[in-house]
Parts: C-alpha cells; structure tokens; sequence
C-alpha cells in the first residue's frame, strides 16, 4: 500500500483523506502502478 506517513494534522485533514482514497483505490484497481501513485500523492499533497 502507499507508504506515506503523515502527520498528526494531516491525517484529519479532509483533502488528505481523499486524495489517499482516490489513489488507494486507483491502485487497487491497477488503473496506476503503485510508485506512480505514490508520486502523485507526493506531488499533489506538497502543492496544496
């Protein structure tokens, strides 16, 4: 699964609770690989 670890804040936070959601299930699905996913995460979140 991702291997991100958030902070305390950020696991409350609504759009995290989402975006890892979104990519959860899209890598789940194998609609992305899971390093692609992690990427995305990575840039999404630190662009918020």
């Amino acid at each position: 699964m991702l291997e991100i670890t958030p902070t305390f804040e950020e696991k409350g936070d609504p759009l995290y609770i989402q975006l890892y959601s979104f990519l959860k299930e899209e890598i789940q699905s194998g609609n992305i690989k899971t390093g692609e996913g992690i990427l995305l995460f990575k840039e999404a979140w630190f662009e918020k």
